[in-house]
């Protein structure tokens, strides 16, 4: 009987496979042009697992960690651009909401750069003992973000109207669990370090599971969304949405700034009374 080491050491071959095969369904469902950058996600992590497959146990153990650091910063920076993907999805009917939703994320994306290198400053070792810490740090605050994602799709997915079946929901749902098992197995391996190689393969049987559960999801046809802009409860996110269609904001790319007569500050402040006045008014 293989031990949880043995069969731990196999689990990447079985990841890139199943993303293969994830990618070939999206491809036969046209979906690698409704969803690119998720596709290009899928790829390059197919590529990346059988990599790493590769190159485990091979007589190069500097060849394989750099190789594994690089993967996993370039696979942070695209699950980052997935969750922009997935969140402008789930916020399609609201357009000035997805505008504002594009600054932040570049904020955020700004801001986690700024963390990996002070991780990377603040690590003591060698050069890719510092890399390694700087991924590690990106990759926990991506995860945390997974979360919240996920924790605000839960919240809203009746109000807005989502069906836990659409493709924007399961690619959520997959990422957001995975991104939570990750840390909780992380947070228990520290205090049960006995147990690191049977939580770290639970990891992955979980990670690859939700790969099966993207491949079969992704094969239906995705469920009508029902249009919440004509229903009689008023959302936040459409109210969000009506004030910030109102508001004298000049959109360029991903950057968003207010009027020339308004600082940005004030601008906020005054979108928020509006929207405030608007709810009082209503209720």
């Amino acid at each position: 009987m293989m031990t949880p080491q043995e069969i731990s050491g196999y689990m990447p071959l079985v990841a890139g496979t199943s993303l293969t095969l994830l990618g070939w369904v999206m491809i036969r469902r046209t979906l690698h042009k409704e969803l690119p950058i998720f596709f290009k996600y899928i790829c390059f992590s197919a590529f990346s697992a059988l990599l790493l497959f590769i190159l485990c146990g091979r007589p190069y153990p500097r060849l394989y960690e750099w190789s594994y650091w690089s993967v996993s910063f370039v696979g942070s920076a695209l699950s980052f651009l997935v969750m922009y993907e997935v969140f402008v999805r789930l916020l399609r009917p609201y357009a000035a909401v997805i505008d504002l939703a594009k600054m932040l994320f570049k904020w955020a994306g700004a801001f986690l750069l700024l963390v990996a290198l002070m991780g990377a400053l603040a690590a003591n070792g060698s050069q890719p003992d510092r890399i390694g810490a700087a991924v590690t740090m990106i990759d926990r605050s991506l995860m945390l973000m997974q979360c919240g994602l996920l924790m605000l799709l839960i919240i809203f997915e009746k109000r807005l109207k989502i069906s836990w079946r659409s493709y924007a929901a399961s690619i959520t749902l997959g990422v957001g669990v995975t991104a939570a098992v990750s840390l909780l197995t992380s947070v228990m391996a520290t205090s049960e370090s006995s147990y690191n190689q049977t939580l770290f393969l639970a990891y992955q049987v979980i990670t690859v599971g939700f790969f099966a559960y993207w491949g079969i999801m992704l094969q239906r046809p995705e469920p009508q969304r029902k249009n919440v802009l004509d229903s009689p409860s008023r959302l936040i996110f459409q109210r969000w949405n009506e004030v910030l269609s109102s508001t004298p904001l000049a959109a360029h790319g991903a950057q968003l700034a207010m009027a020339e007569v308004d600082s940005f500050i004030p601008g906020v402040e005054k979108t928020v009374e509006r929207i405030m006045a608007r709810k009082m008014t209503i209720n």
